[in-house]
């Protein structure tokens, strides 16, 4: 029937096509096994010569590596970075990395960089010079008022730094008179007679009881040559003796 012979010739084609099929292959495939064997030689040389490439540009790139580092370190000195300044500079990597880089733009870089950095220890140096330029005014000042005082204990800078480092130069004046001034109280008390408690008997009562009418009198007495403190004593002696008295 018609149907028979449809499906003859379709089993036929497929028939056909499966083994031209399996036909084309083998070349393909025999194709395939020689171009693998032929990739395995070429690999068998490349990778030698790829890792001597590698191993080259490594010491070459090392070498420009040492290149840069002692250009660091010349331009540095020349400068006139100290140690401590040269320890913060951070060379950029890219500089000996990148294989394209030119050494005159290195340089320049390298140059910026360093005069940023002895811009910092220019700053830094000013700042402690003038900070020792205080230091030795104030204890300048410290000599004047322990003269004009003329304490028992003069007062050194060391027992007063934490005090007037971090003044403004000036209030430097009133913060060094205020410590002296305690320290001239503190002596003045020291000095005062110690009150002390004695029995009080019946005559001392009787004696205290009865009023003595002492003469007064007017006395000038010319005290010569006294600093600032001498006046002080005297003037607080007086007023506790209960005395009147003007200076002239």
């Amino acid at each position: 029937s018609v149907l028979k012979e449809i499906v003859s010739i379709r089993t036929k084609l497929t028939r056909f096509g499966a083994d031209k099929k399996r036909e084309l292959k083998i070349p393909y495939n025999t194709f395939t096994a020689e171009l693998e064997q032929v990739l395995a030689v070429v690999s068998r040389v490349e990778n030698p010569i790829a890792n001597q490439i590698g191993e080259f540009e490594q010491q070459e790139m090392l070498k420009r590596k040492e290149t840069v580092l002692n250009m660091v370190e010349d331009k540095a000195q020349s400068l006139g970075i100290r140690g401590e300044y040269k320890n913060r500079v951070v060379p950029n990597p890219k500089w000996w990395e990148n294989k394209t880089a030119k050494m005159s733009d290195v340089a320049l870089s390298i140059e910026e960089m360093l005069k940023g950095v002895l811009e910092q220890q220019k700053n830094d140096d000013d700042l402690k010079r003038m900070q020792a330029e205080k230091v030795e005014m104030i204890k300048m000042k410290i000599d004047l008022f322990n003269q004009n005082y003329a304490l028992d204990t003069p007062i050194q800078y060391e027992e007063i730094q934490y005090r007037v480092n971090n003044v403004p130069f000036g209030e430097l004046d009133s913060v060094i008179a205020a410590e002296f001034e305690k320290r001239l109280e503190i002596e003045l008390k020291a000095k005062e007679p110690q009150e002390t408690t004695k029995p009080v008997l019946e005559h001392d009562v009787m004696a205290e009881t009865t009023p003595i009418l002492e003469e007064t009198q007017t006395v000038t007495y010319v005290v010569k040559n006294i600093n600032e403190r001498q006046r002080k004593v005297i003037n607080d002696l007086l007023i506790k003796l209960g005395i009147e008295w003007s200076e002239i």
